[in-house]
């Protein structure tokens, strides 16, 4: 079988050769003309009266006419009939033929070839087979200018549907495939217009999504798939790793199992759950297969079993310690607070006169009160961070306490106040032995007055 590589539009490619081959009588003058694909007709210019160029789509050739001395009668004044492979009446003749062989009625559609089949020259759409393809049988691009493959949107049918290992360029969705659909994922339902697929099973359904993997599947509009069966329905949603699912507006959901199906919530690692919290973030480690849930919208959660935050870049993780500082202090998994106190971590020592302590709390207001953000039936007590400031002149702000300082001050005050029982005891005793010595005294002049 011959073929005809013809352009996006073959009848321009079929005047080319009608120009040069069939229009060739002896004695002919040479015309400019132009060709109208689809209607099949033909009009001079660059003459008198006519137009300088061919319009935008139309194509430009050479064309004989008959002048009166070559005779053959009818053609004289540039009418008459056609001959050869042109039908019709001069000055507007139709090709008909291709080198004497019938040409299809049927106009081609974009990106076919006219292609000769032993009958008469028809539009054919090009197979694989047809292109270019190197010694071992494959297609070869080999070429430094790369290629382009064009097409339009909404333009043509699809190459193929159904299952199969393939690569399409599909100009009718502006979408992308590449790999194996086993059934219809890469059928026009499952299209999104200008998405991209790639994998086993993937469906990229939403438009301008992206879906890579196995059995991925982004089908809503601008959402990501990425992994083994994850799935992003939320519209802009993304969904990456494991059996993740981000089904809610701007949700994203990382790992193993994670769901983010709250609008704008995140889920990572594994069996976190957003359970359809607005705003909310869920982290579950991989530590238990139970699923780890948001309590409430813009919350954040955290399943682990250790925490870590320093200055460093040497995390510790110290037995018995929940949450650990580059500081020192930690949160014990007893639960409880413990503040870094390191002789070494310490500077410029005063000593603490005890009396005055007991003198600075005296003067300082403490009442109870309740947090602005608590029921009044909730009930603190101690004093504000100001009188406290104001009393004893520790830590670096007036609005609030440091536990080491309030503890700091409550020693010192236990300790003035050890100071002033010993000496009371001391005081008391000395006076317990007075007392026994005048009783004593007593009891001797008694015995003399007898």
């Amino acid at each position: 079988m011959q073929s005809l590589r013809a352009s996006l539009r073959a009848p321009a490619g079929i005047v080319g050769i009608v120009a040069a081959v069939a229009l060739a009588p002896s004695a002919a003058a040479a015309q400019t003309a132009c060709y109208v694909p689809g209607s099949g007709t033909v009009y001079r210019i660059k003459e008198p009266n006519t137009p300088t160029q061919c319009r935008s789509g139309h194509v430009e050739f050479q064309m004989s006419v008959l002048s009166n001395a070559a005779g053959g009668g009818g053609n004289a004044g540039n009418s008459g009939t056609a001959g050869g492979d042109l039908a019709g009446t001069y000055p507007n003749p139709t090709v008909v033929k291709l080198r004497g062989q019938s040409i299809s009625l049927n106009p081609p559609s974009e990106g076919q070839l006219m292609t000769f089949s032993g009958g008469a020259w028809t539009p054919q759409t090009p197979s694989i087979a047809s292109l270019p393809t190197n010694a071992a049988g494959t297609i070869d691009f080999s070429t430094d200018n790369g290629f382009v493959a064009k097409g339009n949107y909404g333009m043509g049918a699809l190459p193929v549907t159904g299952p199969g290992a393939r690569v399409e360029w599909i100009p009718k969705f502006l979408a992308f495939r590449v790999g194996k659909a086993y059934g219809t994922e890469w059928d026009p339902g499952n299209l999104g217009v200008g998405s991209i697929a790639g994998g086993l099973g993937v469906i990229a359904s939403g438009s301008a999504a992206v879906a890579f993997g196995s059995s991925a599947a982004a089908t809503a509009d601008a959402a990501v798939a990425l992994g083994n069966s994850t799935t992003a329905s939320g519209a802009s949603a993304f969904a990456a790793g494991n059996t993740s699912k981000a089904s809610a507006s701007g949700s994203v959901a990382v790992g193993t199992f994670s769901t983010a199906s709250g609008a704008f919530s995140t889920a990572l690692g594994s069996y976190g759950n957003t359970a359809g919290m607005t705003g909310a973030f869920v982290y579950g480690d991989h530590s238990s297969t139970s699923v780890v849930n948001a309590p409430l919208d813009n919350s954040f959660v955290v399943r682990a079993q250790h925490f870590w935050f320093g200055t460093s870049s040497a995390p510790t993780a110290a037995s018995g310690h929940l949450i650990e500082t580059s500081t020192g202090a930690y949160l014990s998994t007893g639960g409880t607070w413990t503040n870094t106190s390191d002789v070494n971590r310490k500077h410029g020592f005063k000593s603490v006169d005890g009396e005055n302590i007991l003198a600075r709390i005296d003067s300082m207001n403490v009442t109870t009160w309740s947090y602005n953000t608590e029921a009044d039936s909730i009930r603190h007590m101690g004093p504000t961070a100001q009188d406290f400031r104001k009393a004893f002149g520790l830590g670096d702000t007036e609005k609030a306490i440091a536990t080491v300082d309030a503890d700091g001050v409550s020693l010192a005050a236990i300790k003035a106040l050890i100071r002033r029982t010993n000496e009371l005891r001391g005081e008391n005793d000395a006076l317990r032995a007075l007392l026994t010595d005048l009783g004593r005294r007593l009891s001797e002049l008694e015995q003399i007055r007898r």
